[in-house]
Formats: structure tokens, sequence, C-alpha cells
């Protein structure tokens, strides 16, 4: 799949927002391709400035990534292609909806502007050409999705016995992933008979969008291989299940009271985070003043769906060293 089209050049500045990637989060973020949803800008003179950062003539933005406690710009970015862009007002400010879809990846060298928002210099990262077992890769997509549906499922029952329905009926209206890989390669023109690469990458991609880490879906884009990437995230979501079904069979004193660990180690390495230690690696830089962007409506700290003990793992390590 052509992420970084001919007439780019290497080294050539790019515009962003940032947007925040708490890496022990499962929540959506607009970090696969093929991910589609509308994102929420404000700040001053946000509809103007967000003109300034979309590229002609391909309609496109750039959405980089920092840690909400280091306040470090990932290596790893993306932009995504403007579908739709709407603005309202809300208390005075002007808010902006744009309907958007994650399209290429690129990777940010150096960061040279840090506001009103991010300008960096970038290069091309893409998929090697070409895969070794395209029967298996098949298979394992066919995995994926029943691993998809199913934690879905599982995950819902585990809401309705923690007593929030608000989250367990959003789990159960998710679309199954037949629906979703449909609709996207679609939408993408992604043909998985003449272009399976194609199909896999994306596909697989999008299995990642409830049920892995941040920090998991940071690693998985870091790749180029398709099929690693295909193993990997078929590797966590066979963890994911295994854990939900664990929880699933586990009496509620102890789910409550392994679910206060999950926390307070949650918290601890936060705080770690905080201090300066590990995380995902991260070029130097600042997000812009007065600007978010944030995918969709989201869900509250209360109705977030929960992740299994063990399946945190630790902070993740994509993108080497500060740049």
């Amino acid at each position: 799949m052509l992420e970084f089209p001919s007439s780019w050049s290497e080294g050539m500045d790019f515009r962003f927002f940032p947007v925040f990637a708490e890496e022990l989060s499962n929540e959506a973020i607009p970090l696969m391709l093929g991910f589609e949803d509308t994102l929420t800008f404000q700040g001053p003179n946000i509809d103007s400035e967000f003109d300034k950062i979309v590229r002609t003539p391909e309609d496109v933005f750039g959405v980089c990534f920092f840690h909400p406690q280091s306040i470090q710009v990932l290596p790893l970015a993306v932009y995504a292609k403007v579908l739709e862009k709407t603005p309202f007002e809300v208390d005075g400010q002007t808010v902006l909806n744009v309907k958007a879809r994650v399209v290429g990846r690129v990777m940010i060298e150096a960061v040279k502007q840090k506001q009103p928002h991010i300008i960096a210099n970038v290069t091309k990262i893409e998929d090697k050409e070409g895969l070794v077992d395209p029967e298996t890769a098949k298979k394992i997509i066919d995995e994926l999705m029943r691993l998809h549906d199913q934690c879905n499922e599982v995950e819902a029952e585990l809401m309705d016995r923690f007593n929030k329905p608000f989250t367990a009926m959003n789990i159960r209206l998710r679309p199954s992933a037949q629906e979703t890989i449909d609709t996207r390669t679609a939408d993408m023109a992604i043909d998985p008979i003449s272009d399976l690469q194609s199909y896999v990458q994306i596909s697989s991609m999008l299995m990642m969008e409830h049920h892995l880490l941040t920090a998991d879906k940071y690693d998985a884009m870091c790749m180029t291989n398709t099929e690693d990437r295909l193993r990997f995230i078929r590797d966590k979501l066979r963890q994911k299940q295994k854990e939900l079904l664990l929880l699933k069979k586990t009496p509620q004193e102890e789910v409550e009271k392994a679910m206060k660990a999950m926390q307070e180690q949650l918290q601890a390495l936060q705080q770690q985070q905080a201090g300066g230690a590990g995380g995902m690696g991260g070029a130097q830089g600042q997000p812009a003043e007065g600007m978010s962007g944030v995918s969709g409506p989201g869900t509250t700290a209360d109705e977030r769906p929960v992740s299994p003990p063990g399946a945190m793992g630790g902070p993740g390590q994509a993108g080497g060293p500060l740049i």
C-alpha cells in the first residue's frame, strides 16, 4: 500500500495537530491506517489554523502523538484525509469537528516549530512489498475477526457484571469485524483479490482499535513487515480473549480485588513516567498551546472498558531513543 506519495520528498516539512497518546489506555486513537472518526479541535482561530495545516491538493493533515505526562512528541505520526469539516460555537468559542480517515504514516525526524501547531521534518515509513505466505495470512485474518468479535461479546458481559450498562450497550453497538473490514476496504478501494497485501495490512490494523493498548498499537504501527504485524496483533488478541474469559470465570470479590490492584499499578506506572522513566520513544517537542484533538466522543473514566489484569504489559519501547 502506497503511504508516501511519489510527489513528496524525504525530509520535507509536515504540519501536525498533537493528540494525547496514553500508552496504557485501550481507547480509540487515530493511530492505525483505516481509522475513521470525527476529531474535535478547539482553540483560538481554530478554523483558520486548521486550514493552514491541511496539505493540498491531497486534502490531508498530520496528527502527531505525545505523552500527557512527559509532553514529548513521538517519532511515529500519521496523516489523515479530510472527509467533512463542521465548525460550531460552544460558549462563544469556535469548535471544529473534522471527520477524517487515517491513510498513511510518517516518521518525525526533527521538530522545527511547536506553536501554534507543530511543524516537523518527516521521512517515509511503509510496509515492505509482498507476502511470504498469502494463504496463512488469510487464515490469520479470519482468526482475528473471530477473536475481535468474541472479545466484544465477553467484554460486554463483563461490563453488565460490573454494573456499567452504558459501556455494555456501546460495546454491543460496535459493528462486527467483517462489517468493519468490508466497509473500510471498500471506502479505500482495496480489493482483497488483486491487492491482498493491502487488504491484510488494513484488516489487521482495524482489529486493534478496541482491544489493544495504545503502546501495543504504536509498536504494531512501527513495524514494516505486514506478516510480522499480523502475527503480533493475533497474539495480542489471543491474550486479550484468554484473560477476558478468565475474568468471566473469576468470583466477583476476586475480580474487584484484582481491579483495585491493577488501578494501583497503573497509577504507579503513570507517576514513574511523569518522573521521566521509560515509555514509548519520542521526539522532543511541545504540544501547540490552546489546541487539542480528541478522537470521537470517547467514554468517561467510570464507563471505560476494562483491560484484564496482565493485559497491560509494560510501557512500549517502540521508536527508539529520544530525538
